[in-house]
């Protein structure tokens, strides 16, 4: 009985504590989440192979860096694994918070952003704590796009300031001017 009490209470504190990482790296990083909240919301299936391919390749390739530093004994190869892995827990993060906001946003579209942000929050964690279903197919399907929506609109974002910088540049040469 007492097992089962520590698993409820250890999923409330997690969930509590989620809760708060959602909305710090909401207020703390606004452009990132909203632009990884738009990726996904436009376009989860190609989020979902942009996030499964990375995912893959670089858990391989971290877990051959981990495998290479235990098998030669050279243990700062585990360096490389370690920064691959906190990678992924970053685009995780990200990618979480910018889901769960989509999720608040769509369960109470007229309420304040931080009670949907919270609803939305605890939608993803219910959701996750599912047997069976929760933990093989919604956690990883969320895991996955999120990760892949972040890179995507990372991405974007990158593309549309390179185009913003040349069409510039090119309507100033247009006008005679040189950069």
């Amino acid at each position: 009985m007492d097992e089962g009490l520590g698993a409820v209470l250890i999923a409330l504190l997690s969930g509590i504590g989620l809760t708060g990482l959602f909305l710090a790296t909401a207020a703390l990083f606004p452009r990132v989440v909203d632009r990884t909240r738009r990726t996904a919301d436009r376009s989860p299936g190609r989020s979902f192979v942009v996030g499964f391919v990375n995912i893959f390749f670089l858990g391989a390739i971290g877990l051959g860096f981990s495998a290479l530093a235990d098998g030669t004994g050279l243990e700062f190869l585990q360096l490389p694994a370690l920064l691959i892995y906190s990678l992924l827990v970053i685009l995780l993060g990200f990618g979480l918070t910018a889901l769960s906001q989509m999720t608040g946003a769509r369960l109470i579209p007229d309420s304040h952003p931080v009670r949907q942000h919270v609803l939305g929050t605890w939608a993803l964690i219910l959701g996750g704590l599912t047997p069976f279903i929760g933990w093989f197919a919604f956690f990883p399907y969320l895991a996955i796009v999120g990760t892949g929506a972040v890179l995507l609109g990372t991405v974007r974002a990158r593309g549309g300031q390179s185009q913003t910088k040349s069409s510039s540049s090119d309507s100033d040469q247009a006008n005679g001017d040189s950069v």
